[in-house]
């Protein structure tokens, strides 16, 4: 698979940028917002062939290197995927079915397991890679969710330490060949490195953040790879809430 031809849904685009943007809207409840800032993914191959690496970079500025993401062998999904290879589920049980499925133990949040408003989206070509995205991973202080089955995603009050509730993006290479192409972030416009720190549990956690006026909230991404996985965490709350969670990771 030529994965330089990979297309991106739309309505994942949007998603996507919502949850990097800052809620400025006077209501507290979730609504598609505008994007002000850009979010590539790169998948740049490496000048030597087994030179593997996966970077992330800020406005290009390279941030401290993570553990290093690998290949990880993999059962083929079997569910039936729309023209983009998306699978979709809207509940925590889609995650361990595809999880028992791909055959991969993943880290999970024992305080998300009976949360019922995580959305799931799969994305994968059963070769090089799977992206699951769990969105309202962590609910934190938000509240009041009213699911709209149109656009597909809660409408929600806003807590007072969570803005936003946390979401969750799990990467996994499949293949050699995706190994050695990487896989490269960079994130453009108003964005900037916040922290590198150790957690608990010995992960190295890069924290990215936007830039804000006043006192507001920044959107931060908290990004870390567990034996060759790649996770992160996205949300409006504090810095110490995003050790917190990240802390009590755990394998099932």
């Amino acid at each position: 698979m030529n994965i330089s031809k990979i297309k991106a849904p739309d309505d994942l685009k949007e998603k996507t940028i919502q949850l990097m943007e800052e809620e400025l809207n006077s209501s507290s409840r979730f609504k598609p917002l505008a994007s002000v800032a850009m979010i590539c993914i790169l998948m740049i191959c490496s000048v030597f062939a087994y030179d593997y690496f996966s970077s992330i970079k800020v406005n290009q500025v390279e941030i401290p290197p993570l553990d290093p993401m690998y290949n990880i062998k993999a059962n083929k999904l079997t569910e039936k995927a729309n023209e983009y290879g998306i699978i979709s589920e809207k509940n925590l049980t889609g995650r361990l079915k595809f999880q028992k499925e791909l055959g991969v133990s993943l880290l999970h949040l024992p305080s998300s397991i009976d949360n019922p408003y995580i959305i799931e989206k799969i994305q994968s070509d059963n070769e090089d890679y799977v992206i699951l995205t769990l969105y309202n991973y962590v609910l934190g202080d938000t509240s009041d969710y009213n699911y709209n089955s149109k656009k597909e995603f809660y409408t929600y009050k806003k807590g007072a330490e969570y803005k936003t509730p946390l979401s969750l993006e799990i990467v996994i290479m499949l293949s050699e060949d995706q190994m050695k192409t990487g896989w490269n972030e960079e994130y453009l416009g108003r964005y900037t490195f916040e922290e590198n720190f150790i957690s608990k549990q010995g992960y190295r956690v890069n924290i990215i953040k936007t830039i804000t006026n006043n006192n507001h909230i920044p959107t931060r991404a908290a990004i870390f790879v567990v034996d060759g996985i790649q996770y992160k965490l996205t949300g409006r709350t504090s810095l110490e809430n995003f050790k917190h969670i990240i802390d009590k990771m755990m394998y099932e």
